[in-house]
Formats: structure tokens, sequence, C-alpha cells
């Protein structure tokens, strides 16, 4: 599987990246929203984990998602925050968001969303 990873921490992607290479899958890295939509459209992952606040970037990862979502209405998004604002909950839900998860996230707890969210894939695509 083909991962969109958004962070602007590029640690944090690279770190993700390397997790998401054990696990066997194809990450697709941006630091910035931009990135990340251009590299949507050009490599259309199968699903997207993008963070929320995106420091020097244009828009947040809400409106990456909502752009993503014109580019292809069943593109999947988790995303990943340090904030827990109702809000931005809501806001996520209402984009279509597949999952909400809180920073930091330990390796286990990617593993366990990538695995997860490759098992929605699955059943989505077999009906």
């Amino acid at each position: 599987m083909k991962i969109l990873i958004l962070d602007d921490e590029a640690m944090l992607v690279e770190l993700t990246s390397n997790l998401i290479r054990q696990m066997k899958h194809i990450p697709v890295e941006a630091v910035t929203a931009e990135e990340a939509i251009a590299k949507y459209q050009a490599e259309r992952p199968d699903f997207c984990i993008l963070d929320i606040y995106l420091e020097g970037s244009a828009m947040d990862g809400l409106k990456v998602l909502e752009k993503i979502k014109k580019i292809d209405k069943d593109a999947v998004g988790i995303m990943m925050t340090r904030l827990t604002d109702e809000e931005s909950i809501d806001r996520a839900r209402q984009l279509g968001a597949f999952n909400y998860v809180f920073k930091p996230l330990t390796s286990k707890e990617i593993k366990a969303m990538v695995n997860q969210t490759e098992k929605y894939l699955m059943e989505r695509k077999n009906g």
C-alpha cells in the first residue's frame, strides 16, 4: 500500500516513513500542505495520514483533506494532532476523515492504525 504522510515536523515524517517501510508499505512524504496535495494528485496513495496544524503552510491539514476529497471523493484520510479541540474533531468528521488520532503516536499505535486502515480498505474493495 502507498501511504501519504503529511507533517510539518520532518523528523516525524521520516520516523513514520521508516516504520511504514518496515511494514512493507510505500511512504509518500510531505512537509507542507501544497506538497501533500501535489503528491496526492501525482501518486494516488491508498490513504493519507495528515497532521492538522502545519506551521509555515498556508492551509491546515483539514483544508488539505478537503482538497484531496475534491480530487478523489473516496480518499481515506486519518487526521493527527496534538490538539484536542472538539471543533477540529467535528470538522474532520464532516470532511469524511476515516480516523482522528492524537500525537505523539507510538510505533505500536502507528502499526495498529495502518493495519486497521488496510483492513477497512480491503473490506471496502471487496464490498
